[in-house]
């Protein structure tokens, strides 16, 4: 790039050339005053899409629409940046830009007049109305002249879904069905939620945080909230699928959507992530990821892939200090709780022994056992080896399962159900199993748990029964 910038009678002895990305922003460049010049140059870096600024080190700035330009020359006045700047060498989208930003600057004039005068509130409200009009036209018209420019797109990006009039359905009986009519606008709502958004359009990327970032993560973090995973895999390759040839774009939505479920705190949501490293990582689709951090994913999506909810357990099977072997078929409890723990593990000797508090207290009530690796005792004994394995205790079937599954820093639990199939999995929650007060499981498969605060209902679905959405240490919701 080489950007020029000429300031008439300038006080800045420097500028600082930057740019937005999502809801940060990042300086690249610095040039210094020669003669009310300031000069940005690289013969290295290529400026992508977006909005960039000029900046002094006072914090003001004035916005610049980059749309591949590589040669750039500006001229405006100390007074007032935006108001007197002219494209002398530059695209006719930068060009345009600044036109429209001139047009505006009139109107912003106009609004802080009224604010000075203070004139009265009724008189106030109408000016504004109007002054919004008239913005509303403006932009109006530069979408209409201008549609692939990519102020036309972040204009419509800022645009809210319109939800069309459904018709309310009836019940059988006749009376208005209101449930199935909020239905139908939220699943109109979610499946039209990127409509005014163009996600081909890699330039969204580096817009403040209010155009592209905070839209797109209202989505996940609120539309996509109490979807159930599939739902949610479903949406994420949807959503991809949007930004069509754009490679930046792309690149980004794969990347964050993959992340954001590695790192999501609710159980079951291990599943998109392992499908989003299949479908891209695995097929070679993230071409830019090093070779190294594809290995990683994929094996260890491969590893989860395993123990999903849903997902039936392997008949583990080890031999107790008696030379008698147990494995997971032969308890025929209703619930069986698996535990992974390492007596080395700091976690579990704090958390074990509250396990094992749980199930001599609660076994005969709720007709469960739990299987785990080691017997919790055996941390107090200072002459305890690993590879003794003392497997029987209490009737409290121990089972050296390390080879089958991936054992995680802190103590990983699974509780099974059925035919062992996985209902939970994921890290302990020191107040969830000291808050049980009972639990009912109905022939219709659903359960009710009675904490000590609340009471929670589950209701299983395709013969599959509840699952647990736990953080850490706290309770969230469920699902």
């Amino acid at each position: 790039y080489d950007i020029k910038i000429e300031i008439s009678d300038s006080k800045d002895t420097a500028l600082i050339l930057g740019y937005y990305y999502l809801d940060k922003t990042y300086a690249i460049d610095t040039a210094w005053n020669k003669k009310n010049t300031f000069t940005f140059k690289s013969k290295d870096k290529k400026l992508d899409s977006g909005i960039y600024f000029l900046s002094n080190l006072n914090g003001r700035f004035v916005e610049i629409m980059i749309q591949n330009e590589g040669k750039l020359r500006l001229k405006t006045k100390e007074e007032n940046w935006n108001k007197f700047m002219q494209v002398k060498s530059g695209s006719q989208e930068l060009k345009a830009y600044y036109e429209y930003m001139q047009n505006t600057e009139q109107i912003q004039e106009r609004a802080k007049v009224l604010i000075e005068q203070k004139v009265e509130k009724e008189v106030y409200d109408k000016e504004m109305k109007a002054l919004s009009l008239v913005n509303d036209s403006i932009k109006k018209a530069f979408i209409e002249k201008y549609p692939n420019y990519l102020l036309s797109k972040i204009f419509n990006a800022t645009k809210p879904i319109t939800i069309p009039e459904f018709e309310v359905p009836k019940k059988e009986d006749g009376t208005p069905d209101s449930i199935k009519w909020n239905s139908e606008r939220w699943y109109y709502y979610k499946n039209h939620y990127f409509d005014n958004m163009d996600l081909s359009c890699a330039g969204l990327l580096r817009t403040p945080k209010m155009v592209f970032y905070e839209t797109y993560n209202r989505y996940w973090d609120d539309v996509m909230k109490y979807e159930r995973t599939d739902s949610i895999t479903h949406y994420a390759h949807k959503v991809i699928s949007m930004a069509k040839d754009s490679k930046g774009m792309k690149r980004f939505l794969i990347h964050n959507i993959t992340e954001r479920y590695l790192q999501s705190p609710y159980m079951g949501h291990d599943k998109i992530y392992v499908e989003l490293i299949k479908a891209y990582y695995e097929t070679g689709i993230a071409d830019w990821v090093s070779p190294s951090d594809i290995e990683k994913n994929v094996e260890r999506a491969h590893k989860w892939e395993n123990i999903l909810i849903g997902k039936q357990v392997p008949d583990l099977a080890c031999m107790d200090s008696a030379n008698v072997w147990h494995n997971l078929n032969s308890c025929n409890k209703e619930f069986k709780i698996l535990i992974f723990w390492s007596p080395g593990c700091g976690h579990c000797s704090v958390e074990i022994p509250k396990y094992d508090k749980f199930y001599k207290e609660k076994k005969d009530i709720y007709s469960f056992d739990y299987l785990d690796e080691f017997m919790f005792e055996q941390l107090q004994n200072k002459n305890y080896q690993p590879s003794q394995r003392i497997i029987q205790y209490n009737n409290i079937k121990m089972l050296d399962a390390s080879s089958k599954k991936e054992v995680w820093k802190n103590v990983t639990f699974l509780i099974l159900f059925g035919e062992l199939h996985i209902t939970a999995d994921g890290k302990t929650d020191k107040y969830f199993l000291s808050n049980i007060e009972d639990l009912e499981l109905l022939p219709d498969n659903t359960l009710n748990i009675s904490l000590k605060k609340e009471k929670l209902t589950f209701k299983g679905e395709n013969g599959e029964c509840f699952y647990f959405l736990l953080h850490l240490h706290k309770l969230l919701q469920f699902s």
